[in-house]
């Protein structure tokens, strides 16, 4: 028996084969790989290294990527726009990204 979240095989490739096919994967992909946005994030954590979500909340935490605050799926012409972007941990992150999830489907 599988142990709870996780895929055989088969159904693992056909989930990353899906993923990846999408128009829209292939360019958030590209956008994200390209040397704009890696300057742009790169830049942006050595300006503001503690995660922001866990800075309100009193904790100093280093940041380790950097969010768009309004997903670029979302609104893709603030994808440069440091007033769109928040230095975040990777769990706080993880945590944005769902939220987002469930609030922009």
């Amino acid at each position: 028996m599988a142990s709870k979240g996780t895929r055989c095989p088969a159904c693992t490739k056909e989930a990353k084969t899906t993923y990846t096919q999408t128009e829209e994967r292939q360019a958030l992909n590209k956008f994200y790989q390209g040397k704009v946005w890696r300057s742009i994030s790169k830049a942006f954590r050595r300006r503001y290294p503690v995660c922001a979500h866990c800075m309100a909340a009193g904790r100093a935490t280093p940041a380790d990527m950097v969010d768009h605050i309004i997903p670029v799926r979302v609104q893709w012409e603030l994808r440069h726009d440091p007033k769109n972007l928040q230095a975040l941990c990777h769990p706080c992150h993880n945590a944005k990204t769902a939220r987002d999830r469930r609030h922009y489907s």
